[in-house]
């Protein structure tokens, strides 16, 4: 799981997103967070899926 993270992490670090990202959680309000997080959780769903495609 870590794993997964960590290439997640490094994705988005390829793409410079990571840090627009940060400010943009600390900027938004709940409901705006809420949808970040939903976005988020459907990237790494589709990341697992790609791994899992590759080496499984």
């Amino acid at each position: 799981m870590i794993w997964i993270v960590y290439f997640y992490l490094m994705d988005l670090k390829h793409t410079k997103t990571i840090v627009p990202s940060l400010f943009y959680i600390l900027e938004k309000k709940d409901s705006d967070l809420d949808a970040y997080i939903r976005k988020c959780m459907g990237w790494v769903l589709m990341l697992i899926r790609t791994i899992r495609l590759l080496f499984f």
